[in-house]
């Protein structure tokens, strides 16, 4: 498990998230894991290129203000042979106006749902990478509202 892997040092695990009390909780639970309090945004453009061997964006690709530069920026930092893992809802239930939008993406935020993509919308994205894509799990009534895709640097 992850659990044991991290706490036996044969994995290093780096997290980053905008929520400083999420932070906190992770540092208390693995205190040998790096956790920083950002964005994925200036995470992935800030990362060295071919310093990581896999990403693992979990609930969180919805929350991307530009997926694709996000991508492109995770390509680039993957090494030869690493994976992106991308976990994401499909939230049946979120509806909202224009004006509840425009509301939402115009206050300071930090935790702002900017689309309710699948997996397929957002195999679009990765599609235009050059990571090749090596499983993909869509949500629907038989199996999970959680969606899944897994792409490899070549």
């Amino acid at each position: 498990s992850l659990d044991d892997r991290i706490g036996a040092g044969t994995i290093r695990y780096a997290a980053i998230d905008p929520d400083a009390a999420a932070i906190a909780r992770l540092r208390e639970r693995w205190p040998t894991v790096s956790a920083t309090l950002g964005t994925a945004e200036a995470w992935a453009e800030a990362a060295p290129a071919g310093s990581v061997d896999h990403v693992l964006v979990l609930r969180s690709w919805n929350h991307l203000v530009d997926p694709q530069r996000v991508a492109l920026a995770i390509e680039r930092a993957l090494r030869p042979g690493g994976t992106l893992t991308v976990v994401d809802d499909v939230a049946f239930g979120l509806a909202r106006s224009r004006p509840h939008a425009r509301r939402a993406e115009g206050s300071r935020a930090r935790f702002e749902h900017y689309r309710n993509d699948t997996a397929r919308d957002a195999a679009r994205v990765l599609d235009r990478t050059a990571l090749r894509c090596v499983e993909r799990r869509d949500a629907g009534p038989a199996t999970s509202t959680l969606w899944l895709l897994r792409y490899q640097r070549g």
